[in-house]
């Protein structure tokens, strides 16, 4: 009886589809919607104000660190699972779920990822649901289609009044694993537990971009023209787990897990400049990010040491693909070979 119920219920959705106007978008997107919840809700679910429904909370610690005031706590860190409504995985930050689908990488980053709650950031559906909540909180919920977006109304029936496309609806499982006020900040202060007591010894080549010599230079006194071609070795590493993302050092990739038989693995030419924004690499003369150029402008031949960088002078909000997330500190070892 139950399978015939499903069954007629997918008849039923398809029908009111077929029969619907192409511009009744909101009402086919609720009615499938709504026919989901209806096969599979149980009876501890509970419908927020705007339309989700929480599968599970817990709400973490709201007596003491609730995040309900987005100005306060304008940035979160959160672990995340997001599924389609038939459960079919289709993004996670869980290193244990990537290994279960096959898709885990070693270079790439599991864990806490930051989110903006600024105008243009968290989804609808899911900022209702972390205001209800403080650091440590856990959430599993449908959220509909039409609280899929970074728009902000009053009422369920606003955001389905604005639905412009038939948006699936989606299935998050999340944890707060962080409030914090300034991510700049939060790097800097990364940054001074990862290097310790040598925090005192790094140079300050800009404000967010430090440098530890570890080798000092056989040849101190050179200098270089912008004509100048100079090369280096180099190792990129993420602050937060040590982990390398990159080297064109065919031995550390492999170790990285980032090598590939079609890249070159050899020394990389730097081509001189007066600034770090007019420095280049490669004969293509490729841009490269401002802290690996203040860095290299800072050495000498035979030189090798560390350069730290706050993701200011990196890759910034975005990061960079599934290595590097947004806001992330990182730090190059850098051999700055003899010419």
């Amino acid at each position: 009886m139950k399978h015939t119920w499903i069954y007629f219920a997918a008849a039923l959705v398809a029908t009111a589809c077929m029969q619907s106007p192409a511009d009744n978008t909101a009402e086919l997107c609720k009615l499938k919607f709504d026919s989901w919840v209806t096969l599979n809700r149980k009876s501890s679910w509970e419908q927020t104000e705007l339309g989700s429904w929480i599968m599970e909370m817990d709400k973490g610690d709201i007596a003491n660190q609730s995040v309900e005031d987005s100005e306060k706590w304008p940035y979160l860190r959160i672990e995340y699972t997001i599924c389609k409504l038939d459960g079919t995985i289709s993004k996670t930050t869980s290193e244990d779920k990537a290994r279960q689908l096959g898709t885990y990488k070693k270079q790439n980053w599991y864990g806490p990822q930051f989110s903006s709650r600024a105008s243009g950031g968290i989804y609808a559906g899911l900022e209702e649901l972390i205001g209800m909540m403080g650091v440590g909180g856990h959430c599993k919920a449908a959220i509909p289609g039409w609280l899929l977006n970074t728009s902000r109304y009053s009422s369920g029936e606003e955001y389905l009044k604005n639905l412009s496309s038939d948006t699936d609806a989606l299935i998050y499982e999340f944890t707060i694993v962080e409030a914090v006020s300034d991510p700049i900040k939060w790097q800097m202060e990364r940054m001074k537990e990862a290097l310790g007591s040598s925090w005192e010894q790094a140079d300050s080549l800009a404000d967010g971009v430090y440098y530890i010599q570890d080798k000092p230079a056989s040849n101190p006194d050179t200098t270089f023209t912008s004509s100048s071609k100079v090369h280096i070795n180099y190792c990129c590493r993420r602050l937060l787990d040590n982990a390398g993302v990159d080297s064109n050092i065919a031995d550390s990739a492999k170790v990285f897990g980032t090598w590939s038989s079609s890249s070159s693995y050899s020394a990389s030419q730097i081509n001189w400049a007066e600034s770090a924004s007019e420095l280049t690499m490669g004969s293509n003369s490729s841009d490269v990010i401002d802290g690996f150029a203040y860095g290299i402008l800072n050495m000498k031949p035979g030189e090798k040491g560390r350069v730290y960088m706050n993701s200011n002078y990196a890759y910034g909000s975005a990061g960079s693909g599934s290595a590097i997330p947004g806001y992330c500190p990182i730090y190059f070892e850098i051999t700055f070979l003899e010419q």
